[in-house]
């Protein structure tokens, strides 16, 4: 059965001092990214050099190749067509994942297609977190700026490691990203 979270509980202090980089200046991550710098968090883009860049940077956003934002990011938002998702994962993603001391960073996706599939198999230690609009991204990005909020699916998840005896955080990052985003407003599930 499905949960409604709401305005109450996401707090978006926990991403104060993070930063998070949206990978893939199109549809979706040019509203996602604008709506979270909105929020007051650190927002980086990461992008191939193209018109998307130059269109995330004429933005104001500090844009950098999708690597060089990964390496910087605690968040992570893979906002790429589900096709080329998977290979710009293993080779531009994945090497920037795990950091050492046991930390972890957390990777957001917008659809679902390539964790179902296996396609992308996050390392356990990363909290795995989807923010499903129900709209394409200028919904997104206008609907909070009147105000107003979207309806959206999410999960959270961080598959327990019995070595290192890791609890799941992905849902307290879900419930902030989906506040910072707007979502939260008439209700997610």
């Amino acid at each position: 059965m499905a949960r409604f979270f709401d305005a109450a509980e996401a707090d978006p202090a926990i991403l104060n001092d993070k930063t998070i980089a949206v990978i893939g200046y199109g549809n979706q991550g040019r509203a996602q990214a604008i709506n979270l710098r909105r929020s007051g968090h650190q927002v980086i883009v990461g992008n191939q050099e193209d018109e998307s860049w130059r269109q995330a940077r004429e933005d104001g956003f500090e844009t950098f190749t999708m690597d060089a934002a990964a390496a910087r990011a605690d968040v992570m938002m893979l906002l790429l067509p589900d096709e080329i998702a998977p290979a710009t994962y293993r080779e531009l993603i994945a090497p920037h994942l795990a950091r050492g001391g046991g930390s972890s960073k957390t990777l957001v996706f917008a659809s679902g297609y390539n964790i179902t599939y296996k396609f992308i198999a996050p390392p356990r230690e990363t909290d795995v977190v989807l923010v499903a609009p129900r709209m394409i991204g200028q919904g997104v990005l206008d609907l909070p700026a009147r105000g107003e909020g979207r309806g959206g699916r999410r999960d959270g998840r961080r598959q327990r490691d019995p070595h290192r005896g890791a609890a799941p955080r992905g849902s307290a990052r879900t419930g902030v990203r989906v506040a910072a985003g707007g979502g939260r407003r008439p209700g997610v599930r």
